[in-house]
């Protein structure tokens, strides 16, 4: 409970803020957009904690960086017998909204090791070019943003995270994902993956979903069967799928317009390469 009343002030200021400016932001659509990311991010940096946090994770690289953000202190055991160190856990960077606490290590080879990280209060995590195998976070209630992006992940857990809000797992070796526990979800990226199955029906608050290059997306039938599972709620949503390069992808544009979301159509540049907007 303590994040929430150490962010009271500032809530007390915005919204007299808000009281004494409501006809502005009203009709002005900038002063919208700013009023509705403010909310959002107070509400990423007052999560209530529930228990400890603890993930493990396993990888064959000699040298790993991981970001993390909360509150509290966090022990980060490395695996290879090096000393285990304590760290204060800084709050989420709603500035840049990204994870900018580094936590860095290097390894005498790449033999692999499983890292336990414990905290008392982890909210974020980005452990993005690990080359990880695994990585377990199924002990960790308090989580709200995962990135695991460009590791080596054939599975990922996340039954358990119920208070999620942005998952990324760009570039791993996923054939299956299951957030249908995620109710929370508003951001999801697993583009560049193996997935073929996925249902989002119970994911209603989702408002930015990218899966480019996965047999889901690059199959018109396999695409439109999860468009249908999208949320119809009001408001500004996208997906971004793919081109096979050859022709365009083919998909239902009745059941995108009926449930109010817009499509970006990934397509590569004259080299061949794709340029990735981060839209989670």
């Amino acid at each position: 409970m303590k994040n929430i009343f150490a962010f009271f002030p500032f809530y007390v200021t915005f919204f007299e803020f808000l009281r004494n400016n409501s006809s502005t932001i009203k009709n002005n659509d900038i002063m919208k957009r700013i009023f509705f990311s403010i909310l959002t991010v107070g509400f990423l940096m007052t999560t209530v904690c529930n228990g400890a946090s603890v993930m493990t994770m396993t990888t064959s690289s000699d040298k790993v960086k991981i970001y993390l953000a909360g509150s509290g202190t966090v022990t980060i055991d490395w695996g290879d017998g090096s000393e285990i160190m304590a760290y204060t856990l800084g709050e989420y960077n709603a500035r840049w909204f990204r994870v900018r606490n580094e936590y860095s290590h290097n390894y005498a080879n790449e033999t692999s090791r499983t890292i336990t990280i414990t905290g008392e209060c982890i909210t974020h995590m980005d452990c993005t070019g690990n080359q990880l195998t695994s990585l377990d976070v199924s002990r960790n209630p308090n989580i709200i943003l995962l990135e695991c992006r460009f590791n080596q992940l054939t599975s990922l857990d996340v039954s358990k995270n119920v208070n999620m809000k942005r998952l990324i797992v760009q570039g791993n070796q996923l054939t299956n994902l299951d957030v249908s526990n995620n109710v929370e979800l508003t951001g999801l990226d697993f583009s560049f993956n193996r997935i073929k199955n996925l249902n989002l029906s119970n994911n209603t608050n989702l408002t930015r979903l990218s899966g480019a290059h996965n047999p889901i997306i690059d199959d018109a039938y396999a695409l439109n069967n999860l468009l249908k599972t999208l949320n119809s709620n009001s408001g500004k949503k996208i997906i971004q799928v793919s081109s096979n390069c050859k022709k365009d992808l083919i998909f239902d544009k009745k059941i995108v317009q009926n449930n109010r979301w817009r499509v970006n159509v990934l397509t590569p540049n004259r080299k061949g390469k794709f340029f990735i907007p981060d839209i989670v």
